[in-house]
């Protein structure tokens, strides 16, 4: 009589356990993605959002591109990109050209890059070096400290004695 079963090293596996075995290892393997992600909004000097905007990251490292393209409402979200450091750049005909570099780019870190374009010519060139913010409005995570001896040192002798 013959069985269905797989050997893996030595261990017998029922084609159900081998499903099961590759279903967790697949899980896991993809659960270790972790690219950071650069969203936002493309506005123009008045504030009116731009649809249609093209946005590209490129990775300074490898070159590699990575490129959407503004909603109509102007947002737009560049997910999945591996860590390294960015040049993001947004052309828009009747727009200059906007450029931010040196944008570094975190494990799973969410940087919002809201982006006011200003009327010119495609060969004009808008140039931001300034570093991203480490506030990250877009995560719950929070960077808050209460100190609970701030707040009893802050009271009056005779209200440590109540304590």
């Amino acid at each position: 009589m013959m069985t269905n079963a797989f050997r893996l090293r030595g261990a017998v596996l029922s084609p159900i356990q081998l499903a099961a075995f590759l279903v967790v290892a697949a899980s896991l393997a993809f659960g270790q993605g972790g690219g950071g992600t650069i969203t936002g909004t493309v506005t123009d000097a008045g504030g009116a959002v731009v649809p249609a905007a093209t946005v590209e990251a490129r990775n300074t490292a490898t070159g590699v591109v990575f490129a959407v393209e503004s909603s109509s409402t102007g947002n737009y979200t560049i997910s999945q990109l591996p860590v390294g450091t960015y040049v993001v750049t947004v052309k828009v005909q009747g727009f200059k050209t906007y450029t931010h570099t040196n944008l570094a780019i975190a494990a799973t870190q969410v940087i919002k890059e809201d982006i006011a374009l200003q009327v010119g010519s495609a060969a004009e060139t808008v140039t931001v070096t300034a570093e991203a913010t480490l506030l990250k409005t877009e995560t719950s995570r929070h960077c808050y400290r209460r100190s609970v001896l701030t707040r009893i040192s802050s009271r009056n002798s005779t209200d440590r004695l109540s304590i």
